[in-house]
């Protein structure tokens, strides 16, 4: 395999920086405010809307500070950053599952497969710096991790929006113990 330049690492960085700004400009304006409409699965719907979001950015600091850390800090350091980062996004994956599971109460309709999906690929993610490179990964072994991460990180992205849009079509009476429906009855 060729070595990793600096200038792949800057431009994986910049990719990852453009898509954590464009993900945080959809949060703050579309997903915050359409939780807002939800009725009868606002709590649970905005706990795994949160769960979510803090587990796709987590993905996209991974890329981010993994990539400035290969260019900048000795192999330590990077070491450290990986760590810090991969517990931190396993921990953020925990608690979308969980949420997952108390929307899913309320919503039963809702389907999070691509939530199931996501696990085998972070852990790929994960272990592939030791996998390829023992147990002082060097530059060449975090750069698949680098595109799984953005990978997964995107796939994410997609799935919240999705989501946010079946909330938005979500009507309440769809909700397990909702208010029934009006029958139009006969005219008073």
């Amino acid at each position: 395999m060729q070595p990793v330049s600096d200038d792949v690492l800057l431009a994986v960085a910049q990719i990852a920086a453009t898509l954590m700004g464009l993900f945080l400009v959809g949060v703050v304006f579309y997903a915050e405010a359409g939780s807002r409409r939800l009725g009868a699965v606002a709590t649970p719907a905005a706990r795994y809307l949160r769960a979510g979001i803090r587990f796709v950015l987590l993905l996209y600091s991974l890329v981010l500070a993994l990539s400035i850390a290969l260019i900048v800090f000795d192999p330590e350091w990077v070491m450290a950053t990986f760590v810090t980062l991969a517990v931190a996004i396993v921990g953020s994956l925990v608690s979308f599952t969980l949420r997952a599971r108390d929307l899913l109460a309320v919503m039963p309709r809702m389907h999070p497969v691509s939530l199931w999906l996501a696990w085998p690929p972070v852990v790929v993610a994960l272990a592939l710096p030791w996998v390829l490179g023992g147990w002082s990964p060097d530059r060449l072994a975090f750069t698949p991790t680098l595109l799984v991460a953005t990978g997964v990180a995107f796939v994410a992205t997609a799935g919240l929006v999705l989501l946010a849009f079946d909330l938005a079509a979500f009507e309440p009476d769809d909700a397990v113990g909702g208010s029934p429906p009006d029958v139009p009855g006969p005219a008073k």
